[in-house]
């Protein structure tokens, strides 16, 4: 398993732009391979080159050009080039849709402006893009948030995602004081045999819980959300930390009462 539907804009030659899609990215042995790659290649207001790939692999390229606005130094590449170990003595190459690519791209290389540890991070929008940002890691995120808005995607849905796993630590922390408090509450006092009817509803706790967990980390999503694009990404952060300590006084107040009850 590894990242799937991949989406970013990458810098061409002599200025172009690219749209660049990739279904699936792998690194296995120390080594990095990509699968079902689509190349947009635009400038002036047309097309220019579009082509598909089967595979790829993730090569150290040279120095970019300095027109591409890259900055100096080495820039990795996807090798497009590659064997059929299947059939032998057949090379599995790209297949131009738009454009010649023998003229455009000799080599069968693909120059890449995002960095390889940032590619993780840029999944396609929406729903679906957003559930597989579950599997990147916080410092990918934190990684990719500064230059995101130059890979053709909106800062703001990487922030909130950010936002969101900083804030977990402490839904979790809230919730689990706010679940002994009510433990607490309902306790059995008696030495005697509880009644049966209290048994008919310990079916119902985990759905119970699970709902009012939803709701909790909705509405702050809610809540981040707003803070996002009404403050910015540092002053949010500041925000909801307050936010979650007042929350977490207010349970621990909660949890001292019910002890002392």
């Amino acid at each position: 398993p590894g990242p799937q539907g991949l989406l970013f804009l990458n810098g061409g030659p002599q200025g172009t732009r690219e749209i660049v899609s990739i279904g699936k990215m792998v690194s296995a042995g120390g080594e990095t391979f990509f699968k079902d790659i689509e190349v947009l290649r635009f400038g002036s207001g047309r097309r220019l080159l579009h082509y598909l790939a089967p595979y790829g692999k993730l090569e150290q390229g040279e120095t970019p050009p300095a027109e591409q606005g890259l900055a100096p130094g080495s820039r990795a590449v996807i090798l497009l080039h590659g064997v059929d170990r299947e059939r032998s003595g057949r090379d599995l190459l790209p297949r131009p849709i738009v454009g010649s690519l023998r003229n455009e791209e000799p080599r069968y290389l693909l120059p890449l402006t995002p960095r390889p540890e940032e590619l993780s991070a840029l999944r396609a929008p929406g729903p679906a893009g957003r559930s597989r940002l579950g599997g990147v890691g916080l410092d990918t995120l934190w990684l990719a948030r500064a230059r995101i808005g130059a890979y053709g995607q909106l800062e703001a849905a990487l922030s909130l995602e950010i936002l969101m796993r900083l804030l977990l630590p402490f839904g979790f922390l809230n919730l689990g004081l706010l679940a002994v408090a009510l433990g607490w509450s309902y306790r059995l006092v008696s030495t005697g045999r509880p009644p049966a009817a209290p048994y008919l509803l310990v079916p119902l706790f985990p759905a119970a819980a699970a709902l009012l967990t939803g709701a909790y980390l909705k509405v702050h999503r809610t809540l981040a959300a707003y803070a996002l694009l009404a403050w910015g990404f540092r002053p949010a952060i500041v925000g909801l930390a307050v936010l979650e300590g007042a929350i977490l006084a207010v349970m621990l107040l909660v949890l001292a009462g019910r002890v002392s009850d």
